[in-house]
């Protein structure tokens, strides 16, 4: 189906389809779509039991199309790992594959203005994935953060509306747009970011972990103060993410702890 796409996750290699979507997992399609968990037609699961069965539409039918319009459980096997039954098999949505993609980027220092910048880029229905980053490193970004907002479409004249209409929300909202080229616009450009797992690696030694939660969109700011000041607890160098979630429903908010793997007290630290 070439004009059609899976809601790919943003997540390292070893990462499996099933995996990801079962832990409510997220990636580019997720702002637009909301998160893979949402994204299940149906469900093939072998339950404690050791019986063999079904959720979804293949429950009664041949076909994986749909939950509905019968009973959904299916939410009882999503972020309970296991513990329900082991899920041999998932049937995912597809979406719309528009024939361009493209990145807006900007730099705020109104993190209290974040929620409300939000609402404005999700209230438009033009941004496939839109994300928020918050680093101390280098130093000099300790006191901004960068909004990442991509944008799809089929033709020039979509793409440039959609472009103007952004970067006019970014600056009647204290954000300043910012032109990326080169490496760094191949890095933000691909899809997956599977690169962004050697970008959390600054500490060198192949750790990468990370925490958080979906919160309201409003909490925001108070999100990436407190990872700030957990981070710093713990002698690490603040690295925060949001990713909007469902039109901005929600947010998927992570803190970044890397370490060093051959390191037991680096390993112990990040735990």
């Amino acid at each position: 189906h070439p004009n059609l796409q899976a809601p790919i996750p943003d997540a390292p290699t070893s990462a499996t389809v099933a995996g990801n979507v079962l832990i409510h997992g997220s990636g580019s399609l997720s702002q637009k779509y909301g998160h893979h968990a949402g994204m299940i037609n149906g469900l093939e699961v072998v339950l404690p039991t050791g019986e063999i069965t079904k959720f979804g539409s293949c429950a009664i039918s041949e076909y994986w199309f749909s939950k509905a319009p019968i009973p959904d459980l299916i939410g009882l096997f999503t972020s309970s790992f296991g513990t329900m039954g082991i899920v041999t098999k998932v049937s995912i949505k597809l979406y719309p594959k528009p024939k361009k993609r493209d990145i807006i980027f900007g730099f705020t220092q109104d993190f209290d203005g974040l929620p409300n910048l939000m609402s404005k880029i999700t209230f438009t229905e033009f941004a496939e994935d839109v994300m928020i980053g918050h680093s101390h490193t280098p130093s000099n970004m300790k006191d901004s953060c960068s909004v990442m907002v991509y944008i799809t479409g089929n033709s020039t004249e979509e793409m440039d509306l959609k472009r103007n209409t952004i970067e006019k929300i970014f600056k009647e909202n204290n954000t300043q747009a910012v032109p990326i080229q080169g490496q760094t616009r191949i890095y933000m450009m691909d899809h997956p970011q599977y690169t962004a797992a050697f970008a959390a690696d600054w500490r060198k030694g192949g750790g990468f972990e990370y925490v958080g939660s979906f919160i309201p969109l409003e909490k925001i700011p108070e999100a990436f103060e407190k990872g700030v000041i957990i981070s710093k607890k713990y002698g690490l160098v603040p690295s925060l993410l949001c990713r909007i979630i469902g039109s901005g429903h929600a947010v998927m908010f992570s803190v970044t702890f890397p370490f060093n793997r051959a390191d037991p007290d680096d390993r112990k630290n990040a735990r």
